[in-house]
């Protein structure tokens, strides 16, 4: 559990430095993590990311859609979002 969120503060500070120049985030599931729900994206903000063109989200439930993809997509400031993809 530890190690899920400390890769995620990792991920959030990642995804504040790239600021103005991340154009395309893609978060996809992989088949050999199992879902648990340990795993957040509380860490993410995307506000500071503000050329962002596409927001995807691959081989995730619709459960986790529901839940995380929206509050991201909500946080988007960047007025280049020209996709979304679940």
């Amino acid at each position: 559990m530890a190690d899920a969120v400390w890769c995620q503060t990792r991920l959030g500070r990642l995804l504040r430095a790239l600021g103005t120049i991340l154009e395309e985030l893609s978060i996809q599931r992989s088949p050999g993590f199992p879902s648990a729900p340990v795993i957040s994206y509380e860490h993410l903000d995307l506000r500071h990311n503000n050329w962002l063109e596409v927001l995807s989200f691959w081989g995730c439930s619709l459960s986790v859609i529901q839940s995380q993809f929206l509050t991201l997509a909500y946080q988007v400031a960047s007025s280049h979002l020209r996709e979304l993809h679940f």
